[in-house]
């Protein structure tokens, strides 16, 4: 049964995918692979509904910045197998760079952007995993506790949401979104320990 499924068109599709985004015994490629493809869906997506939803310009920006950098990164880490650099300018613009502009963009703390962070920050010292990974992951919390206090004292830094409906479908998918890429790792990284040790 599972064979005739596996020769269907959403069968072959599902076998394309797995060969796109998993790298036997490299779980860190994996996952790069992974969230460089969920970071390009989920800015799209997030292009469309805040395009709708008549965000500022800046945040709109900084959302298709993303989907286009998620892109291009996996495009060329898989093209040239660099992905050490590929991690390091994921961490540099995309994590450091475009996450504090569209906290200040979109909502500031009452957004899902505070999930994002924390999520930025255990994919740097998984990703890295030497002392400048820690370093990096570091800085990086530095710079998101710096945002945070910023949009408390500054309130005119941050764009608000327009209705604390939209503030609050964009926590929930926030939390959607980082559960499930948090849980693709750990199951990755425990299905590769368990080949490892068999």
């Amino acid at each position: 049964m599972l064979h005739k499924l596996m020769r269907t068109k959403p069968g072959m599709a599902i076998i394309w995918i797995k060969e796109f985004l998993i790298f036997p015994g490299n779980i860190r490629i994996s996952v790069f692979n992974i969230m460089a493809c969920v970071g390009c869906i989920v800015s799209l997506a997030a292009f469309m509904v805040s395009f709708f939803n008549g965000s500022d310009l800046l945040n709109l920006s900084a959302l298709m910045s993303c989907a286009v950098f998620s892109a291009t990164l996996l495009a060329f880490a898989k093209k040239t197998g660099h992905y050490r650099t590929s991690y390091l300018i994921t961490i540099v613009l995309i994590f450091m760079v475009m996450f504090p502009v569209m906290f200040f963009t979109a909502g500031g703390l009452f957004s899902g952007m505070p999930v994002y962070f924390a999520l930025a920050v255990s994919f740097t010292v998984f990703m890295l995993e030497t002392k400048l990974g820690l370093l990096i992951s570091v800085a990086e919390i530095v710079e998101y506790v710096i945002c945070g206090i910023v949009s408390i004292y500054r309130p005119n830094t941050v764009i608000a949401f327009e209705s604390d409906e939209a503030a609050a479908f964009d926590i929930i998918s926030g939390v959607v979104v980082c559960s499930m890429a948090l849980g693709i790792t750990l199951y990755l990284q425990t299905a590769l320990y368990r080949s490892q040790q068999k």
